[in-house]
């Protein structure tokens, strides 16, 4: 058996893609954990600030009877409320709010079942935070479960002078769809390290902690008040600037969200479509991703059709350099995704890491022609 020059130029760039590639990849680029001790003084230490912990419901009686009382449970000496915002007319939410009221920390607003000019769910966090009595707000989500009594005390010792936002780290619960939970972990690896070296582009959470005052002197969600939704990614958006985001990825920090529906799944990433038109940083904040998945894919496509068209021909030192690609790609790959995930709490098997990877990309593409399809007026509060 002879090996010419095109045998192995052709081997040596398929080995070559595979070996580089994987580095790409967001689980390769790690995400640091925060010390607080690395960037404030003891004075500033030993005072954690006191916070409103901010709840929009609109149809969440069970999941309020559920989660509440976990957030109403936490130790924090330093003082906190819990603000639920509510829609007036939810009889079995506002069972659940009463039923819990006798809790000094708790407090809750109802406000009118429909809003024609401005969405429901920003003018439910605006009023909230409003009536915020602290300077930090948490928000997060009634379908949401702090994982330790130290969630707020975890969170708040990033709340010193520099910093006005911090993202914290939440997924699904473990019983929810693999690839939900993947994406998930995916896009929180992507938002985290971005907002650590450089300047947080958005949220793709339910656990964010914010100032009070920056919110309200930049005038909160005008500008985007008629998108129903984009909660999250807005305010980070906007206030993100570089070195005022802090990130908290400690287990005592983690929230988990409750699995949503196909129905609800399919319209977070229609909203999203529509949301990032008006987030500003978008082309640095997809640029990596467009780089990995294009990478990822060119690999992956030629060491498939060398594998194939090189058995085909019988050229054999060809076909063991496409396989062994395909293999170097699948392991280090899957080396990588488990790292994050352990470190994040998270069980995906390493031997899924390509397939899931792969599918990105697609699920994305499906979306938008979902959303090319749809009528944009069911994105907006301005339905004349």
């Amino acid at each position: 058996m002879t090996i010419d020059q095109t045998t192995i130029i052709t081997s040596g760039i398929l080995l070559l893609l595979a070996i580089v590639t994987p580095f790409l990849n967001p689980f390769f680029r790690k995400i640091r954990k925060e010390e607080q001790e690395d960037n404030c003084d003891d004075g500033q230490q030993q005072q954690l600030p006191p916070i409103t912990v901010l709840i929009t419901a609109h149809d969440n009686a069970p999941e309020l009877k559920r989660n509440l009382p976990l957030i109403l449970e936490q130790d924090y000496p330093a003082g906190y409320q819990v603000i639920v915002v509510a829609e007036r007319g939810d009889s079995e939410s506002e069972d659940v709010l009463k039923r819990l009221s006798a809790n000094s920390h708790l407090y809750y607003t109802l406000i009118p079942e429909s809003s024609r000019y401005m969405s429901r769910k920003k003018l439910s966090v605006t009023l909230g935070v409003k009536a915020a009595a602290n300077e930090w707000i948490l928000m997060t989500e009634p379908t949401c479960a702090p994982q330790s009594d130290k969630w707020l005390a975890t969170m708040a010792r990033h709340c010193y002078q520099g910093n006005d936002l911090v993202m914290g780290y939440s997924n699904y619960v473990p019983s929810a769809p693999l690839y939900y939970r993947f994406e998930r972990l995916h896009a929180e690896c992507y938002s985290l390290r971005e907002a650590q070296k450089g300047i947080a582009y958005g949220h793709p959470g339910s656990n964010l902690l914010f100032r009070k005052s920056i919110f309200l002197n930049e005038e909160g969600f005008r500008g985007n008040l008629n998108l129903v939704r984009g909660e999250y990614d807005f305010i980070v958006n906007k206030f993100a600037k570089k070195g005022n985001t802090a990130t908290e990825i400690a287990p005592e920090a983690w929230v988990r969200e409750d699995a949503p529906t196909r129905k609800a799944w399919k319209y977070r990433h229609l909203y999203y479509l529509e949301t990032r038109k008006y987030l500003s940083r978008g082309f640095a904040h997809r640029f990596l991703f467009n780089l990995d998945q294009t990478m990822l894919h060119l690999s992956f496509l030629a060491s498939a059709a060398g594998l194939i068209l090189s058995a085909i021909q019988q050229q054999w030192v060809i076909t063991s350099a496409a396989a062994a690609s395909i293999l170097i790609m699948w392991i280090v790959r899957g080396i990588m995704m488990v790292r994050a995930a352990r470190m994040l709490g998270e069980h995906i098997p390493g031997i899924l890491a390509l397939p899931l990877q792969l599918a990105v990309v697609w699920h994305n593409i499906g979306y938008r022609i979902k959303y090319l399809l749809a009528d944009k007026l069911d994105f907006t509060t301005h339905k004349l």
